[in-house]
């Protein structure tokens, strides 16, 4: 995803909500930096419910967190890399849906 940008990823299914158990990021580039920033945040339709920055370290790498936030039957999972990103990143969500 490039900088600036966001993306609806899981639209969760009426009579369910949605348990985001681990987020991944890893930047696209042949190499890292030390000035490559990434800061993304992860909503709820347009709430925010996490947000992080991450810098580069001038190697390959990518980021692993646990969760465990729950979204709302009929909300909208996005995903959003701000302005304040300096290159294009990936991104995977993990989860599952459950009743109510």
């Amino acid at each position: 995803m490039d900088p600036g940008k966001s993306r609806d990823v899981i639209k969760v299914p009426s009579g369910k909500v949605f348990v985001l158990t681990d987020v991944f990021v890893f930047p696209l580039v042949g190499k890292s930096h030390s000035d490559f920033v990434v800061r993304y945040r992860v909503q709820e339709n347009n709430r925010t419910l996490f947000q992080y920055n991450t810098v580069g370290t001038n190697e390959n790498w990518s980021q692993h967190f646990t969760a465990g936030i729950v979204f709302k039957s009929g909300a909208t999972v996005r995903v959003v890399s701000t302005s304040l990103s300096s290159g294009r990143c990936g991104f995977q969500l993990l989860g599952y849906f459950t009743t109510k």
